[in-house]
């Protein structure tokens, strides 16, 4: 199980900054420290795995809403998109790829559950 000490709150898509490459890489490792430091705060003891992996899934989802609904509305209206619609998507934050989260714990189960 993971401890993680409670902190200030992640980002939301409206404060994430512009970042190359280098600079994102070292946000990113520091957006999911918050996340999952928000998430211990909620919880009495340690993060289990499922809810460590809750929590980063649904700081994706909340941090791409807004990208992926303007690319549903856009796939709606068919038809080329427009130099603005293609502004907006690109402006919105998050990036729609795709995202992983695996753990485990790692332990020894109580002789009942062998």
């Amino acid at each position: 199980m993971i401890t993680v000490a409670a902190t200030q709150q992640p980002d939301t898509p409206d404060t994430l900054p512009s970042l190359n490459p280098a600079a994102a890489h070292s946000a990113a490792l520091q957006t999911m420290s918050k996340v999952l430091r928000a998430a211990a705060s909620t919880q009495q003891g340690p993060l289990s795995a499922v809810q460590l992996c809750r929590a980063l899934l649904d700081h994706v989802d909340a941090l791409t809403a807004r990208q992926r609904a303007l690319i549903e509305a856009g796939a709606a209206k068919g038809g080329a998109p427009s130099e603005e619609f293609v502004e907006q998507v690109r402006q919105a934050p998050g990036k729609l790829d795709h995202a992983s989260v695996v753990a485990y714990q790692a332990g020894r189960l109580p002789a009942a559950a062998r």
